[in-house]
């Protein structure tokens, strides 16, 4: 294989190389030096063009004289000095070059390689990707499943929200009718107790005035009824005054009879204690009489009273109440 830019200054030095360490500048040799690189027909014109200029170099230099002979090969050892340099920098400048050539092979088989990797890495994550794209593919179809359920689950929401809204206001309107309904009984209620009120102040009112009424009635009656337990203690002293006198006429009239066999003188006085006695026995029985009346009396006062204070009781306990509220 031809190495791209091959050309006759390259086999010159390649051939001065092995000429500077005593080898025949053969094809082949020259060939290797160059790094078997280039067309051994290339190689084999260049040095037949190089042999043909030496040549005509040595024929020139028999026409010469010898200072110029001299002089041109001072030149000539010079020049191929030069040549040398030159040709030992191009080969360590191209050794240099296929060291980092090599290098760069090696680098780039090793790239190679972590790319052979990375492709395998590429392929099975390509393969877990597509997998993925399926199962994302799947669950993107049961999201548009659930999507769709959804939606006629908002459609359902929003009929009912609508139902819901239309119930709100019949409840705001039943709401305000209530509210306009509750004002309207405070109203009605405020109204009936204030006469309620004005019914209880009058009610309490009247109470007072049958209060004092009861009271002076019952001052009135406890008045009469003292007066009438003092009559009665006088009637039962002289009921029991009378009733003495009573006893000692029946003693005296019993005396009396027993002394009328004796003496008929005694008749008148007889006659006499027994018209006292009978009219002792009529006043007796007049008071007697008097007295059951007075108690009767006394005893209906009594009751008269006890009723008195019981209403009075029940006015004052119902004044009480009405006082509380």
């Amino acid at each position: 294989m031809a190495r791209a830019g091959l050309n006759k200054f390259n086999v010159q030095q390649a051939r001065d190389t092995l000429l500077a360490r005593g080898i025949n500048p053969s094809v082949d040799a020259v060939r290797v030096e160059l790094g078997n690189t280039g067309s051994k027909t290339t190689i084999h014109r260049y040095l037949k063009e190089l042999e043909a200029e030496d040549a005509t170099q040595l024929g020139d230099e028999a026409l010469l004289s010898s200072a110029l002979k001299d002089m041109i090969a001072r030149m000539a050892a010079k020049l191929r000095d030069e040549a040398l340099q030159r040709a030992e920098a191009a080969n360590n400048a191209w050794q240099t070059e296929k060291t980092q050539l090599v290098a760069q092979l090696s680098a780039a088989q090793a790239r190679l390689k972590e790319l052979g990797a990375d492709n395998s890495a590429l392929a099975s994550r390509l393969e877990r990707e597509s997998a993925v794209h399926d199962e994302t593919k799947t669950r993107l179809h049961q999201s548009e499943l659930r999507a769709e359920r959804f939606e006629q689950q908002v459609k359902g929401l929003e009929q009912q929200l609508d139902e819901n809204q239309k119930h709100l206001a019949s409840l705001e309107e039943k709401h305000r009718n209530s509210r306009d309904a509750l004002e309207h009984f405070r109203t009605s209620a405020q109204e009936q107790r204030q006469q309620e009120q004005l019914r209880h102040d009058t009610q309490v009112q009247q109470l007072q005035a049958e209060i004092r009424n009861l009271n002076q009635t019952l001052i009135v009656k406890q008045s009469e009824l003292t007066q009438l337990n003092r009559d009665n203690a006088s009637l039962v002293g002289e009921v029991g005054e009378h009733r003495k006198q009573a006893k000692q006429l029946e003693k005296s009239l019993s005396e009396k009879t027993k002394q009328a066999d004796l003496a008929s003188d005694t008749n008148t006085k007889l006659l006499a204690v027994t018209e006292e006695k009978n009219a002792l026995d009529s006043r007796l029985q007049s008071l007697s009489s008097t007295l059951e009346t007075e108690l009767e009396k006394n005893m209906a006062m009594v009751l008269s009273l006890a009723k008195l204070q019981t209403e009075l009781d029940v006015k004052n306990a119902l004044l009480e109440k009405l006082s509380i509220r």
